[in-house]
């Protein structure tokens, strides 16, 4: 058995105990210093997820003063009339990035700063995207049960009517009610909460680029190629989807998304802090690419981004105007899309997306060696093939024999001759 140091044969070492004494009165101030640097952490946090409030609340605001052509969407509402969108999303962004400027070089706020305060940020965006998440469950919650739709995709221009009994109805447990939402598109008048949501975290997005761009020249005093490559085109990422903001209203998101804790956390943080994971790896990184490294990244990246696009255009004007050739030549007919890039698989836009997310991946790694940059494609691959499974359901369930004529001419998911 041990036996207590200060006690030595049956008697109290009062020299001992004397030193025990001193100690603990030497640990008081340095607990209370330990408790007060937590606190003052805390709040440091607290006041630097400030900024993140701040931002969205700006985006916000601009998103509904700011206006922009009315277009009707795919989706449709309760009576079978398309909702109708406010697509602003690109002046927004001008307008939100001319704010930046001008308050970053009138000294007024130094955007590095937010790349500086990064943890707190995010804490910041996690705490709001929470929040929202919850204030979306409340309102879901209170719609009458005639309004709740339990179906896997909201009613469209093409299928008005939805049947919530089909096999690929959802079930209706609390936590996926929770994570998934309950309300396809909850608006009010023509701001669109799932609009602004994609808004806001793609304008964080592009501010975060931004803000580590200025750390790094702050660090390093010049612009490594690596990393202005890497700005370069996440930042066309931002800006082309943006500008195309039209041909989103037809895609998956819009149709086959609820406005929950998956959605609403997603664009408020995973959006803007997770997609940007390649940057970390530049900001303080020593040394560059070649011009050569930086080109052929470049020329992948656009590459898949002309996949995606292109993809996602050509089912665009197929939906609004199936019998006109896409560019003149590309001739459909038909419910379903089978020519063009659709010919060549069923979810032909998805490799695009997985194309461009390697190409980002690649500056962080060809100049530091770090396996981190990689998140973000294994992420997409991941995302991408659950969902091409999940509207693969969909579709059989739409478009019936169709859909199966159309998987024996097109036998290929995603990769054609591969998967």
């Amino acid at each position: 058995m041990a036996l207590d140091a200060t006690i030595l044969g049956g008697h109290f070492n009062r020299n001992a105990l004397r030193g025990r004494h001193k100690r603990q009165h030497a640990e008081q101030p340095q607990h209370a210093r330990h408790v007060f640097l937590t606190v003052k952490l805390v709040f440091d946090m607290a006041l630097g997820g400030l900024d993140v409030v701040l931002l969205y609340l700006a985006v916000a605001a601009l998103y509904a003063v700011i206006p922009g052509p009315i277009q009707k969407g795919y989706v449709v509402d309760a009576k079978g009339s398309p909702l109708l969108y406010k697509l602003n999303g690109f002046n927004v962004l001008l307008a939100f990035l001319a704010i930046v400027a001008i308050v970053h070089y009138t000294g007024l706020y130094g955007v590095e700063s937010f790349y500086q305060d990064f943890w707190a940020n995010f804490a910041g965006a996690f705490v709001v995207g929470l929040s929202v998440s919850t204030i979306l469950y409340i309102k879901g919650s209170r719609l009458p049960a005639s309004k709740q739709v339990h179906a896997r995709r909201a009613a469209t221009v093409d299928r008005p009517a939805v049947d919530t009994k089909d096999k690929t109805a959802l079930s209706w447990n609390l936590w996926e009610r929770f994570f998934n939402g309950l309300e396809f598109n909850p608006r009010v008048g023509l701001f669109d909460y799932k609009m602004s949501l994609y808004l806001i975290g793609a304008t964080a997005l592009e501010f975060l680029l931004l803000a580590a761009t200025a750390e790094h020249v702050r660090i390093t005093g010049t612009l490594s190629i690596a990393l202005a490559t890497y700005v370069a085109l996440l930042t066309l990422f931002v800006f082309e989807y943006l500008y195309h903001e039209f041909v989103h209203l037809y895609t998956y998101d819009f149709f086959a998304e609820r406005v929950g804790f998956k959605l609403a956390w997603g664009c408020l943080l995973f959006y803007p802090f997770f997609y940007t994971i390649g940057v970390h790896a530049l900001v303080g990184a020593s040394g560059d690419i070649t011009v050569l490294q930086a080109v052929v990244t470049a020329v992948l990246y656009v590459i898949g981004w002309i996949i995606t696009r292109g993809a996602n255009n050509q089912k665009y004007y197929f939906k609004i105007a199936p019998r006109q050739p896409y560019f003149g030549f590309v001739q459909s007919s038909g419910s379903i899309l089978m020519t063009g890039w659709w010919g060549a698989a069923r979810h032909f836009n998805y490799l695009g997306e997985i194309v461009q997310a390697i190409a980002l991946a690649l500056p962080g790694w060809l100049l530091t060696g770090s396996l981190v940059p990689w998140l973000y494609p294994l992420y997409y691959v991941a995302l991408l093939t659950a969902r091409q499974a999940d509207d693969e359901k969909i579709c059989e369930t739409k478009y019936g024999a169709a859909w199966a004529a159309y998987k024996r001419a097109v036998p290929y998911r995603i990769v054609p001759y591969v998967y």
